[in-house]
């Protein structure tokens, strides 16, 4: 089934074309990987998909929902949800108050019930507590889940960043290079995870530079470049695409 469908999404800057007729879809349990140059428009599409930009044309849609021109919290509440290319975290939350954090928008008790605990309160809290735990295990971040973010290291924030976006159980999983800056073993703990992600039915919209991990697990890539799709294929296919090879992954990878 289709989740999400892109329409001719463009949009300009004083005159430059960010991205221009871009067209493509992602479906359930889907892998989708999207490399390209830098400056190529591929944070600037996620931008884009989860409303902090708003098109300058084209549709997005979402279950065959318009959700074009949406607010951020909105279309995070339908299932869209993402994670950033620079770590956010809160730094000075232990670690599980941060995942429990990411559940707010799950969060259905009224102030009143807040201020004076109710029993539905409690209940709600003790539900949200333990998803929280739950997925602290899910990313292997449980033994951790006293420390301060800010106590974490590199990899493990942004594990933490992951555990917090899916706190919101989200349907389709946007991944700003989330091996960016990682060594190779953290970078395998987080191919693995990703994996584990699809698992569980979520569908994954992934850029990434580190090809190893893009080529690895994607089920279907695109290549963009100056804002334009220029390659959609398998990884296979994309690894031997010329204008690929040409724009972005050089002379070196391709195939004999």
């Amino acid at each position: 089934m289709r989740l999400v469908e892109v329409q001719d999404l463009s949009i300009c800057f004083g005159g430059l074309w960010a991205v221009r007729d871009l067209a493509l879809t992602l479906d359930e349990r889907e892998i989708l990987g999207v490399i390209g140059p830098n400056g190529a428009g591929k944070t600037t599409f996620f931008n884009l998909i989860s409303g902090f930009l708003k098109p300058t044309r084209g549709r997005l849609l979402f279950r065959d929902q318009d959700i074009t021109g949406l607010e951020p919290y909105r279309i995070a509440k339908l299932g869209i949800v993402r994670t950033f290319q620079s770590t956010k975290v809160f730094p000075n939350l232990t670690v599980l108050q941060g995942v429990r954090a990411g559940c707010h928008q799950r969060v259905h008790s009224s102030w009143k019930d807040i201020i004076f605990r109710s029993r539905a309160f409690r209940e709600e809290d003790r539900r949200i507590a333990a998803e929280a735990l739950a997925l602290l295990e899910f990313t292997g971040l449980a033994a951790r889940r006293d420390a301060l973010a800010k106590d974490l290291s590199y990899g493990e924030q942004r594990l933490l960043e992951v555990a917090v976006a899916l706190g919101a159980q989200p349907k389709v999983l946007l991944l700003d290079e989330p091996a960016a800056g990682m060594n190779p073993d953290e970078t395998n703990r987080m191919v693995d995870l990703v994996t584990r992600i699809r698992a569980q039915g979520i569908a994954v919209m992934l850029v990434e530079h580190n090809m190893y991990m893009v080529m690895g697990i994607s089920d279907r890539v695109v290549c963009l470049n100056y804002g334009q799709k220029i390659a959609e294929g398998t990884p296979q296919e994309i690894r031997c695409h010329r204008d690929v090879v040409d724009a972005y992954l050089g002379q070196g990878a391709a195939c004999a």
